[in-house]
């Protein structure tokens, strides 16, 4: 073997490894780009029922909308935010949310039952928060 192969297959092994370092670099790259990019199941869920003291809230079902407020406010079920959410016959919701601080209010469908206010929930990330909401009469003032 002369000098110019052995050179050759020297030059080789550098590409060669050149090739797999780049390739490895990469994959870790792409790697650690899709788990901080990945959707990570966030958000708050729970239930919407009725007062034990309100016994006529519960002769109609339990379903109810969730109020998703992004400031503390008063809520007030005639004039409600946007953003809102229903919830399944038992009064059970799932909102995928972001990472955050929210409030939120809920109401027995009709707006007569309804929360007196709304109701701080810290969000984390890769979490679901629970919430309950025992909801009563809400009258206007």
């Amino acid at each position: 073997m002369g000098a110019t192969d052995v050179h050759m297959k020297s030059r080789s092994r550098a590409v060669l490894v050149a090739i797999a370092t780049a390739t490895f670099l990469a994959a870790v790259a792409v790697g650690f780009a899709l788990v901080v990019t990945s959707p990570h199941e966030s958000g708050v869920k729970g239930v919407v029922r009725c007062a034990p003291s309100v016994a006529a809230c519960r002769l109609t079902p339990n379903n109810g909308v969730v109020y998703l407020m992004f400031r503390q406010a008063p809520f007030n079920p005639w004039n409600p935010p946007s953003s809102s959410f229903k919830t399944d016959a038992q009064g059970r919701f799932q909102i995928p949310l972001a990472p955050g601080n929210y409030w939120l209010a809920a109401e027995k469908q009709g707006g007569v039952f309804a929360s007196e206010s709304g109701q701080p929930v810290v969000v984390l990330a890769g979490k679901m928060t629970d919430v309950t909401f025992d909801i009563d009469l809400h009258l206007p003032l």
